[in-house]
């Protein structure tokens, strides 16, 4: 009313009044609300309810959006060559035909007897070292042993993370999509072989040592986050590497049978999901940059170290009694990564090289990291 000063609380804006700090309107010649303007001309929008901005919705999508951005500088292919569609068809319809059980085709109630072996020397640490001479045949059989606990830990682990990427890849596809298909069909063998390495490592009496903090960290950052040709590349190298180790298991005479057949078994499966992989690849390898090529190769030298460490662990060597186990670990690595590039990574190799992966700066890196000649 005239005269009379306005409730600071429930005043209404009029000419001449100054508007209340907290239900004020904006209206012309007054300065907006900061909290509930509306963008309109002339007026500055508001920070928090404007809608004219569009920001991230979730951490996730601003995560993923910086991490991707290397990969939109290049024309992806996105559909299938009429070959490779053929060849998936058949992938899915041997696996529904011919599905090997765990549970038949691996002899479970085989004991390890006097002349069985866990690891054939070629894949043990310590062998072709002064050191290995020096061990008695316990310490010898027990190193094998807890070293191929090691492998299989790491296969068990590295395909439920890439369980989670396939999860998150078939997600938003038709039911009817061929690569759901497929990838329905690898993630139901991908699930049965991690309880098959699972008992494997309980018939043997495994205690696995398990990965860091900071590696499970890593593991679940790139299974949740990293784009498509990221997973799908350190994926096929993972195979191929543990394809070539299976394969030294599986033709060794001596080797436990429960072991032998384990990797047999996960030999012709993953033999299946290498097909795809590559198949699928070809859609991000073809024309890539410079900058890609190296970025590849880098983080699939990356990746095969990752599992080197796992192999070789400081805590084996106090378990079957060596004196300072640190430095047989420090001597025995090099002397591994040697063996282990010679038998293990012929093919991780080729794969690097047809996308042209290895130049001036990453040859130095392979060589140096693990040691291969490049």
């Amino acid at each position: 009313m005239e005269g009379l000063k306005p409730s600071k609380r429930y005043s209404y804006t009029t000419e001449g009044l100054k508007p209340s700090k907290r239900y004020s309107y904006t209206t012309e010649g007054l300065k907006p609300s900061k909290r509930y303007s509306y963008t309109t001309e002339g007026l500055k929008p508001s920070k928090r309810y404007t809608t004219e901005i569009n920001f991230p919705t979730t951490i996730h999508t601003h995560f993923v959006s910086i991490i991707k951005t290397p990969f939109t500088s290049y024309n992806m292919t996105t559909t299938l060559s009429t070959t490779d569609k053929l060849l998936i068809e058949r992938l899915i319809r041997i696996s529904k035909e011919k599905p090997l059980l765990p549970e038949t085709f691996v002899p479970w109630t085989t004991d390890f007897v006097e002349g069985n072996i866990y690891l054939p020397e070629k894949l043990v640490s310590l062998a072709g070292l002064p050191i290995y001479e020096t061990l008695t045949a316990w310490q010898k059989q027990e190193l094998a042993r807890h070293e191929v606990v090691q492998a299989l830990y790491a296969y068990c682990w590295s395909e439920g993370l890439f369980c989670v990427f396939m999860n998150r890849y078939i997600l938003n596809r038709d039911p009817q999509d061929l690569e759901r298909q497929f990838l329905i069909r690898e993630l139901i063998e991908e699930f049965r072989h991690q309880e098959m390495f699972g008992q494997a490592i309980d018939k043997i009496k495994g205690e696995p040592i398990r990965v860091s903090w900071f590696q499970r960290v890593l593991g679940n950052i790139t299974a949740k986050f990293m784009p498509d040709a990221f997973l799908f590349m350190n994926c096929l190298a993972v195979e191929l590497m543990a394809d070539q180790y299976g394969e030294v298991i599986r033709k060794e005479p001596n080797a436990y049978p429960v072991l032998r057949k384990v990797s047999q078994l996960h030999n012709i499966e993953e033999a299946r999901h290498i097909l795809y992989t590559q198949a699928v690849l070809k859609r991000y390898t073809t024309g890539l940059s410079l900058f890609m090529r190296t970025y590849y190769s880098i983080f699939v030298l990356i990746n095969m170290r990752f599992f080197q460490n796992i192999y070789v662990r400081t805590e084996i060597y106090e378990r079957i009694g060596l004196a300072n186990p640190k430095a047989v670990r420090r001597a025995a690595f090099g002397h591994y990564q040697e063996k282990f590039a010679k038998e293990c990574l012929d093919t991780v190799k080729s794969l690097v090289g047809e996308f042209n992966g290895f130049n001036a700066l990453t040859r130095p890196l392979w060589k140096w990291l693990l040691k291969m000649e490049v």
